[in-house]
């Protein structure tokens, strides 16, 4: 880890920071929900939350000029609720000339954590308002949640800030957003930077082993095509990109008999199926957010329950 403490140049303008990084930024889209992620290395590899694409193998991943791709989601670290996902190669040369800060050439530095009380800003797509920057401090180092290291900070965020990036004054990557506390206020957490940059070469280093394949039931990569070398699962595609485009599909379908019907002055309002039961529920002790009962972690972040 490279020493916090050592003498820094001055810290660049809000507006300064945001206009070197931002475009690395990306929107992450799976059917379950919404978050961010950021181009990390001019190879296509992007960092995200684990939770964020939790049992998926492809998500959408869309760029700040609008353009989306399909992206494979390659490694994921439940331990760090950290994810990796890698841009088709043909996308890779357009989403590098995009990126105005730098990139991982090879292998990734140690990465810098920052000190208690030095400024920060998080970017991210919060309640689905894209490109969201706020700013904030560094409450603690090394705060234990759920068994997993964070930095605290008190930036705001709000769910679509999952995988997003955290900088410090100089628009170096320091950390990526995960979860906050929901009964609270600016109790929020960030996977470290040198988390992210040692998971990082550990994939480059299973990759250089020969694992190529990625399970989505435990996150390891893989030599065997058919199934897991880790957790003995079969290794399906869990494709979201094809459900996302198959439920807008149907959305376009639904709309479309919506306006036939009213067209025909049949239309009547849906009601709800008054004898659908809900599901039970359960508290996440770390987010608070409701999950469904018997799940082992929170969807929102990604903690064990």
């Amino acid at each position: 880890m490279e020493s916090s403490d050592a003498a820094r140049p001055p810290a660049l303008p809000a507006e300064e920071v945001f206009r070197r990084v931002a475009d690395a930024v990306v929107t992450i889209d799976v059917p379950d929900g919404q978050g961010a992620g950021v181009m990390l290395s001019a190879s296509g590899l992007i960092g995200t939350s684990q939770h964020l694409v939790e049992g998926w193998c492809t998500a959408l991943v869309r760029f700040r000029d609008g353009k989306q791709v399909r992206a494979r989601v390659v490694r994921s670290f439940r331990d760090a609720d950290l994810a990796f996902l890698q841009l088709p190669e043909e996308a890779v040369p357009e989403a590098v000339e995009r990126v105005r800060c730098g990139l991982i050439q090879d292998r990734a530095p140690a990465g810098r954590t920052p000190i208690v009380g030095e400024t920060v800003y998080a970017i991210g797509h919060p309640l689905g308002l894209p490109y969201t920057l706020t700013r904030g401090i560094v409450s603690a180092v090394g705060r234990q949640v759920a068994g997993r290291s964070y930095l605290q900070v008190d930036a705001a965020i709000n769910p679509g800030n999952s995988g997003g990036p955290l900088y410090d004054g100089q628009a170096e990557l320091v950390g990526l957003m995960a979860c906050s506390r929901a009964e609270s206020q600016g109790l929020n957490f960030a996977v470290t930077a040198e988390q992210v940059y040692s998971r990082f070469n550990l994939y480059l280093e299973e990759r250089e082993q020969g694992a190529r394949f990625y399970c989505c039931v435990c996150g390891a990569a893989c030599r065997d095509p058919a199934y897991c070398d880790r957790c003995g699962a079969l290794l399906a595609l869990v494709d979201a990109v094809e459900e996302l485009e198959s439920a807008a599909g149907d959305d376009k379908a639904r709309e479309d008999a919506e306006e036939e019907s009213d067209g025909n002055g049949n239309g009547e309002g849906e009601t709800e199926d008054q004898n659908e039961q809900g599901s039970e529920v359960m508290d996440c002790p770390v987010c608070g957010a409701a999950c469904s009962e018997g799940a082992a972690y929170c969807a929102v972040c990604g903690a064990t329950l």
